[in-house]
């Protein structure tokens, strides 16, 4: 393990749990699958009302990870795939 990381973890041990689940590479799974279905039902896009980067990043992974298992199936990310999917023109 690199030193930085063991560096952080030895500090991290002096913080309570609460404190520690704000600090990088602590926290839960859950907590960001909640904190990323609440930012994408109350904009429009990831970050505000203009589609960015962060988008196109965030729908790849949703997108591989919602059929694969690796996220849940959310109303967030049906919403987003519908939005999506209804982006892609019709062939016929």
């Amino acid at each position: 393990m690199p030193a930085a990381i063991e560096g952080a973890q030895a500090r991290a041990r002096w913080f309570s749990a609460g404190q520690q689940s704000r600090m990088a590479g602590y926290g839960s799974y859950g907590r960001v699958i909640d904190v990323l279905e609440q930012a994408v039902s109350r904009n429009a896009y990831i970050a505000g009302a203009r589609f960015s980067a962060a988008d196109a990043y965030i729908d790849a992974q949703v997108a591989w990870g919602v059929p694969f298992g690796t996220l849940p199936e959310r109303d967030a990310c049906k919403r987003g795939a519908t939005k999506d999917y209804g982006l892609i023109p019709d062939p016929s």
